[in-house]
């Protein structure tokens, strides 16, 4: 047996040209106006509501507990799944190994999303990107533009993978549906 944990994600640093603070400031204080202030404070408990759903499913039901990423010192870390190489939502070193604290980094079924090799290097992270992809064990994608990228930027050509959605039967899940 081994005990699995989550590690938590830390948010990326934002990119020039991504949204900035006072963007994202002026998105809320709009959504306030036009969607109404009991909508937004509903909206902001829902959130707070389905993280706590979220974390008491992962201890409860997978008997899985959030560790920091930089202070857990796992056997072997999985990065994945998603569009957690894309750089839309900043740039996340963490995802791409750096600062994990393992020997056994590796990667299921993530995707660059809509980010190519022109966005890479207009935003300066080829090289962040290509060294923390060279760390990884063991590296697949869920798509083939992701894999020509990953092969682009450090020589190796990942395995491509189905996404882990895909591979749960809901069949006896969720008959309603």
């Amino acid at each position: 047996g081994h005990e699995c944990k989550f590690v938590d994600v830390v948010p990326g640093r934002k990119i020039e040209g991504d949204v900035t603070k006072i963007q994202l400031y002026r998105r809320k204080v709009h959504n306030v106006i036009i969607v109404g202030p009991a909508a937004y404070i509903k909206s902001r408990r829902f959130n707070i509501l389905r993280k706590g759903c979220i974390d008491s499913f992962l201890s409860s039901e997978l008997g899985v507990t959030a560790v920091d990423y930089d202070a857990s010192n796992c056997d072997a870390v999985v990065v994945g799944s998603d569009e957690v190489f894309s750089l839309a939502n900043g740039c996340n070193m963490m995802m791409y190994g750096h600062g994990v604290n393992t020997d056994k980094l590796i990667s299921y079924a993530p995707s660059f999303g809509q980010t190519d090799l022109n966005r890479i290097n207009q935003f300066n992270c080829k090289n962040l990107i290509s060294s923390g992809l060279s760390m990884f064990y063991a590296l697949s994608v869920r798509d083939e533009p992701s894999a020509a990228l990953v092969e682009s930027l450090i020589g190796k050509r990942p395995t491509v993978v189905c996404d882990p959605v895909m591979l749960f039967d809901f069949s006896n899940s969720h008959a309603d549906i």
